[in-house]
């Protein structure tokens, strides 16, 4: 998967809607159910730098998806949303 897909954004914005980034992000901490962003880059297999990543979680805290503990200076992230706020993030490459 190439870079510029992850920045390409999912449709017109809602309060649910997703990036391709924001997408791939949440599902990797689902699948993980605690994650750190080095873990999400390499369950992302993400080429670049770690600052779009930690961006990506950023929104996703502040939207509510997604919160962070700290341990030994270390973020942890974990999935935090209801169903109801929660996005259909079912994972597309299963599919492919």
């Amino acid at each position: 998967m190439t870079r510029s897909r992850y920045l390409r954004r999912r449709g017109s914005r809602n309060a649910t809607e997703l990036t391709d980034l924001e997408h791939s992000v949440l599902l990797a901490v689902r699948r993980k159910h605690t994650a750190t962003v080095q873990e999400i880059r390499r369950e992302l297999n993400w080429a670049g730098d770690s600052v779009s990543i930690r961006a990506a979680l950023l929104r996703l805290e502040e939207r509510k998806f997604i919160v962070h503990s700290i341990e030994l200076g270390q973020f942890f992230y974990r999935h935090e949303g209801s169903p109801e706020r929660t996005p259909d993030i079912s994972d597309d490459s299963a599919a492919a």
